[in-house]
């Protein structure tokens, strides 16, 4: 028989009325049972058992905090005490979970028996549990997931920004999970490295992660005490003696996808929060056998963005793709990828491009090897690919192209209500001005005094700017903005929130 006290789970409880040494500890609330008596017939295997048990801490008012213990009541080797039952085995099971603590599909889990040599494998269920029974007391095992395909699995050029934002320190990955996705060739670090590799896993040009697998994983035993700077965790699971059965849970980080949009089921759409498609121009064209092509991409309904991703289908037997040119956005052989009638683009920068309807961003050149006209042979795929652009906020937008004739649009002066309104801090005012010219932005109180001015040339089309209202002295309420261009002048109405 053996006697465990309450006690004997004390971690240095603290009261901050009650001295240490007039604590109680007991297994009730009531401190009456400070200790337990334990037998042969807590073990029904004869060998080992865990018992949960909840250690109350009791002031001398009567107060009362507990928490659960678990007791490991191991039989003597040396007296053996205990009836081991025959064949004895125990299972040892557990669940893969990501950040979100949402199960994951189709993990392997190998149960490695050391001393055999020998192991078993199962596969994770839709929750992420895995299971092994009938195990052998005694062994010596490892258990240890693994997961290394589907390497594009919740990975975009999203996730390059977010990387590329985070090395240059302006806007840093804030979790462990996080920083271990980005590290993409597996070096222990993030660097400039991982971002031309996930680039060329986005663009088609490898299916791997060079010196890493697809998938990650973490014991949920380990805690990890530098969370920006995660790296050198395990992966796996050694059991030793193995007498009881085990329960051990992993976390599973999916590399490359820094904004945790990984599907758990391969082939199922991944799970991101999209606003409507936005609709990129292209000039339509008839040509004849022989004949360059030129095709200027127009920003057309994307006004802000901060990277970009599609994929071009073109027919390859009306026309061969010879080249890229850069427009607003750098573009070059880094950022594109050609096979099969398909070309791959992925373009990020540090900072948000604001984009009026005519801007270029980029050139695609062909030539043509029959007769043929653009609208036939040229399109976005949205289908098999994440054709997609990001604003500023890392905002998601599908992107699709129009392929048609442009009219000529007439643009006519006019101030838009800022945005957001009402708001606290920064507000973004826009307009559209009819000939690129001369025009004032001024701000004013509801008295009518002018708190804010600025005059400056501006381009045709639309036009924005930012304006923090802390730094024009409003604190809260309402205020006017007027815009005066020429021939032109219009007021609205603006809310300042406390």
């Amino acid at each position: 028989m053996a006697e465990i006290w309450s006690s004997d789970f004390n971690l240095k409880s603290e009261d901050g009325c009650t001295a240490e040494e007039d604590l109680v500890f007991s297994f009730n609330a009531a401190g009456t049972q400070q200790n337990l008596f334990f037998d042969c017939s807590h073990i029904p295997n004869g060998v080992a058992a865990s018992i949960s048990l909840q250690m109350y801490v009791i002031d001398t008012d009567g107060n009362s905090e507990y928490c659960d213990v678990i007791l490991e009541l191991q039989d003597s080797q040396l007296s053996n005490a205990c009836q081991d039952v025959d064949g004895g085995k125990a299972s040892v099971v557990g669940t893969i979970v990501n950040a979100k603590n949402e199960g994951v599909l189709d993990i392997e889990v190998e149960l490695m028996d050391m001393e055999m040599q020998e192991a078993d494998v199962d596969m994770t269920t839709e929750v992420g549990a895995y299971a092994f029974d009938e195990v052998d007391f005694y062994g010596e095992y490892v258990i240890e997931p693994y997961k290394n395909n589907d390497a594009l699995n919740g990975v975009s050029t999203l996730d390059l920004v977010m990387i590329q934002r985070h090395i240059l320190e302006l806007a840093p990955l804030d979790s462990p999970y996080k920083l271990i996705a980005a590290d993409i060739n597996g070096n222990d670090k993030v660097s400039s490295s991982d971002l031309l590799l996930l680039r060329k896993v986005i663009l088609g040009i490898r299916t791997d992660f060079d010196n890493n697998t697809s998938w990650r994983f973490i014991p949920n035993t380990f805690e990890i005490e530098t969370p920006e700077d995660p790296f050198g965790f395990p992966e796996k699971v050694i059991l030793n003696e193995l007498y009881i059965d085990k329960e051990i849970n992993f976390t599973a980080i999916k590399v490359g996808d820094v904004n945790g949009n990984a599907t758990n089921l391969v082939g199922k759409n991944e799970s991101s929060t999209r606003s409507d498609a936005k609709a990129l121009f292209v000039e339509n064209q008839t040509f004849i056998q022989g004949q360059a092509i030129n095709v200027e991409v127009l920003a057309n309904e994307v006004k802000n963005t901060v990277g970009m991703q599609m994929m071009f289908n073109y027919d390859d037997k009306v026309m061969t793709y010879s080249s890229i040119e850069s427009g607003l956005l750098n573009v070059d052989i880094t950022n594109v990828n050609v096979n099969n009638g398909q070309i791959v683009i992925s373009w990020n920068d540090t900072k948000a491009h604001k984009l009026n309807n005519e801007d270029v961003l980029f050139d695609l050149n062909f030539v043509a090897i029959a007769d043929g006209n653009l609208s036939n042979i040229l399109d976005v795929n949205t289908k098999n690919f994440k054709s997609e652009s990001y604003d500023d906020q890392l905002n998601i937008s599908e992107v699709i192209l129009e392929v048609g004739t442009r009219s000529v649009e007439i643009v006519a002066t006019q101030l838009y209500q800022n945005s957001p309104n009402p708001f606290k801090g920064m507000t973004s005012i826009g307009f559209d001005l009819e000939e690129a010219g001369f025009a004032t932005i001024s701000i004013f109180d509801i008295a009518g005094k002018e708190l804010y001015k600025i005059s400056n040339d501006f381009a045709k089309g639309y036009n924005e700017m930012t304006i923090d209202i802390r730094s024009i002295g409003a604190t809260s309420g309402i205020l006017y903005y007027q815009l005066k261009a020429e021939n032109y002048i219009a007021s609205k109405k603006m809310i300042v929130l406390q």
